[in-house]
């Protein structure tokens, strides 16, 4: 059993943070001002996608339905203004089989080196939403 540090596992493994990250069971998306620098697994899996390259280097609007956009942007602009609101908020991802598919998702900011990342957990409410229609 491992009882080091995160640190120490991750030195020790040094894609251990990647793996992690895409083992999260939410979707993960990490935008570098605006651009999207990370997307996980799990969130490729849910937009129907398997590579991530598509995705890379895009502008966050690439993923987000129209309808959602501005709630988005709304989210996005409180979080860099440091408002204290990591309340979730709901979205509606682009996805490739033309789906509606809805997430909820939260925000946060996190300072690396010399970038701060912004960090979107998405987590899938498409049955939930639904259910809440019929």
């Amino acid at each position: 059993m491992n009882t080091g540090t995160p640190e120490t596992f991750l030195a020790a493994n040094p894609d251990g943070l990647r793996l992690l990250l895409n083992h999260l069971p939410q979707g993960l998306l990490i935008l570098d001002q605006d651009r999207i620098c990370f997307t996980s697994q799990t969130l490729l899996t849910l937009v129907g996608l398997t590579d991530a390259e598509t995705l890379l280097h895009q502008h966050w609007e690439q993923l987000i339905d129209d309808e959602s956009r501005q709630a988005m942007k709304n989210a996005l602009s409180a979080l860099r203004s440091k408002v204290r609101n990591n309340n979730p908020i709901e979205l509606i991802l682009q996805s490739s089989s033309e789906k509606r598919l809805y997430c909820e998702a939260t925000f946060a900011l996190a300072a690396v080196a010399d970038t701060e990342l912004t960090l979107i957990s998405l987590r899938d409410i498409t049955a939930q939403k639904h259910q809440e229609q019929q």
